[in-house]
């Protein structure tokens, strides 16, 4: 099978796209099609976004990010898929970011309901990677929401 390797740059960071030509993307092994997202992003807005220090049971110390929202749909939201960047001092974004992360998931019986708000509690949160710097600040988009 021959492949063409692409690059492209976004912040500082290195993507490469690869492209099939024999076989197409969604016939090759391995590939997982996304699900298709049940409600538009508006349906959920981000309330508040914190960045709170914690102390793991090894005793280091790292970054957690916590995301309230709030559900401003007709319909209970099962689930909220977010972007988190991480800024350090600078205006690019840290290394330790991460694309398309489920923030909440849940059945029917804890689904969120129309107007109430989702506070998210340290057994929840997001941890930050220590290895690419100290973040001083978070940005999050809300990339995907299911409802019932």
């Amino acid at each position: 099978m021959q492949r063409k390797i692409r690059g492209a740059v976004f912040g500082g960071l290195v993507v490469l796209l690869a492209t099939a030509f024999a076989i197409p993307l969604s016939a090759q092994p391995g590939f997982a099609q996304r699900q298709a997202v049940a409600a538009p992003r508006s349906t959920v807005r981000v309330v508040r976004v914190r960045l709170v220090p914690i102390r793991l049971a090894s005793g280091d110390r790292r970054q957690m990010v916590l995301i309230d929202w709030k559900n401003n749909g007709k319909r209970p939201v099962s689930r909220v898929n977010v972007n988190i960047l991480p800024y350090g001092t600078s205006r690019t974004p840290l290394k330790s970011m991460v694309f398309d992360y489920t923030i909440f998931s849940s059945g029917v019986a804890n689904a969120v309901r129309p107007g109430r708000i989702y506070r998210e509690t340290r057994s929840n949160g997001f941890l930050l990677s220590p290895v690419f710097g100290r973040a001083r600040r978070v940005e999050v988009r809300v990339v995907g929401v299911k409802t019932l």
